[in-house]
């Protein structure tokens, strides 16, 4: 992986906490389960 994809990346995920991790942390967010039911957050459908 070049530098600039590693940078890449690791701004993505910057990006991804700061949308996600507030609403984690609040602690108020719906659980729905996949098709295969495994659980999956609305804070992870809508990050």
């Amino acid at each position: 992986m070049s530098q600039a994809d590693l940078a890449l990346a690791l701004r993505a995920a910057d990006v991804a906490d700061a949308v996600s991790l507030p609403g984690f942390e609040s602690r108020s967010f719906r659980v729905d389960h996949k098709a295969d039911a495994s659980e999956v957050t609305e804070i992870d459908r809508n990050t």
